[in-house]
């Protein structure tokens, strides 16, 4: 889990029914019981310093889980937030994680195979 203390005080931005921004991040509240996602993170924000990526969920404002909240709750908790718990979805990588990953495949198929010539 990635742990964002938000600077005080909070600007939300609440550009429609589904997408609210914090502190340089854009969240998708697309679906009821699902956490919020992260849709983008503006270079040089708040969010940015912690490492938050896009498709990250946000699981809890301040101690309180995302998925049993409806929208209006995420927005109204989010405008008092201090503490946001975001997780990485399984199967998601940033770049590095997943070129050193694949670079160990290689290497081990290159161990096992014939020498590429």
């Amino acid at each position: 889990a990635i742990v964002v203390n938000l600077k005080q005080p909070v600007v939300l931005e609440e550009v429609d029914a589904e997408i609210l921004v914090i502190a340089g991040c854009a969240l998708g509240v697309v679906a009821q019981r699902q956490p919020p996602h992260v849709l983008q993170v503006d270079d040089g924000t708040e969010m940015a310093t912690y490492g938050i990526k896009g498709d990250d969920l946000l699981v809890l404002v301040d101690g309180r889980d995302t998925r049993t909240m409806a929208q209006q709750e995420v927005a109204a908790c989010l405008r008092t937030a201090t503490k946001l718990t975001f997780e990485r979805p399984k199967g998601a990588a940033d770049g590095a994680e997943e070129s050193a990953a694949s670079g160990a495949e290689d290497a081990a198929r290159a161990a096992g195979g014939p020498p590429a010539e």
